[in-house]
C-alpha cells in the first residue's frame, strides 16, 4: 500500500504549493460564510426565537448551556479520529448537517406551537451543536497539516480579521431587521401577516439571511442554514481532480 495513503501528514505534505495557494483563501471564504450564519443564530435573534415559541424562563439558560454541553463530544471524537482517520468525512458529514439543522428550526414556528416547538427548539440545537463540535477536531487536525507552518500564524490572524468584520456587519444589519419583524408573519400560517408571512416572506428558503425583506421572519434562521453549508464545500481537495480523491484517509 502506498505509504501516504496510510498517513495523512505525509499525504497531505504531498499537496503542490500552488495547490496551497487556491486553497487558503477558499478557506477564508468559506469561514466567512460560517460567519454569517455564526453571528444571526446567537444572541437577539435566538431569544426572539424563544419566545416565539413560548420558551419557559429556566429553558432560555438551558439553551445558553446546550453549546457547551456538545463541548463533551470533542474528546471522544478525538480518539476516534486518531485511531480511525476520515478526518476530512468526518467534518465535512458533521459540519453540513449541523448547520443544515438550523432550516429544520426556522420552520418550528409554522409547524409546531408550544410546548412541542420549543421542546423541539432544545432538541434540535442540542444535535446541532454536538455535531458542530464533532466537527471541531477534526477540522483542526487537517488544518494543521494543510496550513504551511510559516504562514501559519498570520494566516489565521487574517481569517480571523475577516471573521469579525463579517461579523460585525451580519449583526449590525440583524439589529436593524428584528425591530421590523412582525409576530403575525410567523403564527399566521403559510400566508398569514401580510405578503411577508409564510414560507414566501422568508422561509427557509428565503433570499439572503433576511429572508426575502426585512419582515422575512424566519428567513433570519433559514437563510444562513443554506447559504453557511454550502460554504464548506469550498474546503480545497474536495473536487474530483484535486490531491484528496488520491488517498482515502481523509
Amino acid at each position: 500500500m502506498d505509504p501516504a495513503a496510510q498517513s495523512p501528514t505525509l499525504a497531505v505534505n504531498n499537496v503542490s504549493s500552488m495547490t496551497r495557494r487556491q486553497g487558503l483563501p477558499r478557506i477564508t471564504w468559506a469561514w466567512a460564510l460560517g460567519s454569517v450564519w455564526l453571528f444571526i443564530v446567537t444572541g437577539a435573534v435566538m431569544v426572539r426565537l424563544g419566545k416565539l415559541l413560548a420558551l419557559p424562563e429556566w429553558g432560555f439558560g438551558l439553551l445558553g448551556a446546550v453549546p457547551h454541553l456538545a463541548a463533551l463530544v470533542e474528546l471522544p471524537v478525538s480518539v476516534v479520529l486518531e485511531r480511525y482517520g476520515n478526518r476530512k468525512s468526518v467534518f465535512l458529514i458533521a459540519a453540513v448537517v449541523h448547520r443544515s439543522l438550523w432550516v429544520g428550526i426556522a420552520a418550528l414556528p409554522w409547524l409546531f406551537e408550544p410546548p412541542v416547538g420549543w421542546i423541539l427548539l432544545i432538541g434540535v440545537c442540542l444535535v446541532s451543536h454536538f455535531l458542530g463540535r464533532g466537527a471541531g477536531p477534526a477540522w483542526i487536525s487537517w488544518m494543521a497539516d494543510y496550513i504551511p507552518s510559516r504562514v501559519r500564524g498570520r494566516y489565521l490572524a487574517r481569517r480571523s480579521q475577516v471573521s469579525k468584520l463579517v461579523g460585525i456587519l451580519t449583526t449590525l444589519l440583524v439589529a436593524a431587521a428584528l425591530p421590523l419583524q412582525s409576530a403575525s408573519a410567523w403564527w399566521g400560517g403559510p400566508w398569514g401577516g401580510g405578503p411577508w408571512g409564510g414560507p414566501w416572506g422568508g422561509g427557509p428558503w428565503g433570499g439572503g439571511p433576511w429572508g426575502g425583506g426585512p419582515w422575512g421572519g424566519p428567513g433570519l434562521w433559514g437563510g444562513p442554514g443554506l447559504a453557511g453549508g454550502p460554504g464548506l464545500w469550498n474546503i480545497p481537495g474536495w473536487s474530483p481532480d484535486e490531491i484528496a480523491d488520491k488517498y482515502d484517509f481523509y
